[in-house]
């Protein structure tokens, strides 16, 4: 019995922390949103031709995504940078209510365990 509750805490402790890691992503990517926003607000506001707008250098994100796929890519377009963080908000959300699901199981487990 004293081996089931270890392992529903540990499996509870798990599923906190994917939750807190789900959570600050979601707060990372929102605010990533908002600053490609502001930059590509910024682009616009200094009369910079739309090419500028549309192209932009090539984020870490980006370079690392593509020594991963160990091909190159032409730089990212700002305003599709901006659209592929805000893509990710609803994918990060889906899967943080998936882990709070997983964590409500895991706690009730626990306290069966305990109890």
């Amino acid at each position: 019995m004293a081996e089931a509750g270890k392992e529903a805490r540990r499996a509870l402790k798990i599923k906190v922390g994917s939750v807190t890691r789900l959570h600050k992503e979601i707060k990372m990517y929102e605010a990533e949103v908002l600053a490609e926003a502001e930059k590509t607000e910024k682009l616009r506001a200094s009369g910079a031709c739309p090419h500028d707008v549309r192209q932009q250098a090539r984020t870490l994100l980006c370079a690392l995504r593509c020594r991963a796929a160990a091909h190159s890519r032409s730089p990212p377009k700002q305003e599709n940078v901006q659209a592929e963080s805000a893509m990710m908000i609803p994918d990060c959300r889906l899967r943080l209510e998936n882990a709070l699901a997983d964590l409500e199981t895991a706690l009730v487990r626990w306290l069966l365990a305990c109890y």
